[in-house]
């Protein structure tokens, strides 16, 4: 198995960052909380970085609820507060 060191400096560059971002939006489109988000993407973005290079970052909660189709799962969206 290979052994990669020293990744997380890429994590939070810019670039990485905005993919990631088009990534998660797929299909999220139409929500509030991604319209907000991109109304002001290069500063969140941004911040992001800074917090995730000053090891700052801190996810919000999560709202648990279940689905029952196909079979019960729980199911646990990120709520950024």
């Amino acid at each position: 198995m290979k052994t990669y060191k020293n990744l997380y400096p890429q994590i939070y560059t810019f670039p990485n960052l905005y993919r990631a971002y088009l990534a998660a939006r797929k299909g999220k489109r139409d929500r509030v909380t991604v319209a907000s988000f991109e109304f002001d993407l290069e500063h969140n973005l941004f911040t992001l970085a800074d917090e995730l290079r000053q090891q700052t970052y801190q996810p919000g909660s999560y709202t648990n609820f279940y689905i029952h189709e196909p079979k019960k799962r729980l199911i646990s969206p990120f709520q950024r507060s």
